[in-house]
């Protein structure tokens, strides 16, 4: 993978972690320019004027208009991010272009998959550690973004047409080693699929079943695998545990992220849908 995910969420973070203006959209045409500060521990957006939204509750985050699918009741376009809540209010967001609004939804998808897997605490990409690290120049001011958002856009379409088309993959074994596979997304980003390479067999696995994905070492003592700092493992519904090795830290990472966001565009429907049925 040529662009750096790692890079893509550091920046992001670093960015809300200090506070950006960003337009929220609201009912009856409204809208408001206020500060969005994003917590240090990834765990909620704040608002102006004491306004609160935790990511734990945030049931679904739809992208432009895949909103209207949902029915939601609020002015939204092309350039918006929708969160969909656990207690069936809705908020929007609008970016200024579609790389600002891809680059936002990616990196929120991932942090709220890492909050419904109860996982360590520990964030997939490292944010700053201090305040002058916020504040140094090296991080990313609301007039630089832009170029985030490419990045974060390029790194998810050059996964996408990897993993549909078929990518070689190390899945870890009970043996203390990896056996080489072919993993294969399917089109409509819902199932993926493993096998060995000339095989018959595959398996398929829902992204919606799988319970947390966890990062490098983070699953020691969650299964009987060999991890190390490049894995990623799936924690499924069934209580089986599925990981992967990778050659370096970006490529888990890119992996990490891409999934994440799959399955919590994935959790988040079937939740809506479920609430929908009662």
């Amino acid at each position: 993978m040529s662009c750096d995910a790692q890079q893509v969420v550091k920046q992001f973070v670093r960015s809300f972690v200090k506070g950006r203006q960003t337009t929220v959209v609201a009912g009856h045409g409204e809208e408001e320019d206020c500060l969005m500060t994003l917590d240090r521990k990834l765990t909620a957006l704040c608002l102006q004027k004491g306004r609160f939204i935790s990511l734990a509750e945030v049931s679904q985050i739809c992208v432009g208009l895949d909103a209207e699918e949902h029915e939601v009741d609020l002015p939204f376009d092309e350039f918006c991010v929708t969160f969909l809540l656990n207690d069936g209010r809705d908020v929007a967001f609008r970016f200024l272009d579609i790389e600002e609004r891809d680059t936002f939804a990616i990196c929120i998808s991932m942090f709220v998959d890492k909050l419904r897997g109860n996982s360590t605490g520990e964030d997939v990409i490292e944010g700053p550690s201090s305040a002058d690290e916020a504040d140094s120049p090296a991080s990313t001011s609301a007039s630089s973004t832009p170029s985030e958002g490419a990045d974060a856009k390029t790194v998810v379409k050059h996964f996408v047409k990897s993993y549909v088309k078929g990518q070689p993959v190390a899945i870890l074994n009970v043996q203390g080693g990896t056996t080489d596979c072919i993993a294969t997304l399917d089109r409509k980003l819902t199932v993926l699929s493993i096998k060995r390479p000339g095989g018959s067999k595959q398996r398929h696995i829902p992204l919606e079943k799988m319970e947390e994905i966890l990062i490098g070492t983070e699953a020691e003592d969650e299964v009987d695998l060999p991890v190390d700092d490049n894995c990623v493992t799936l924690l499924l519904e069934d209580g089986q545990g599925l990981g992967f090795s990778f050659s370096n830290v970006e490529e888990r990472d890119t992996f990490a992220l891409c999934i994440s966001m799959f399955v919590n565009s994935r959790r988040g429907e079937k939740v809506r849908k479920e609430r929908e049925g009662r």
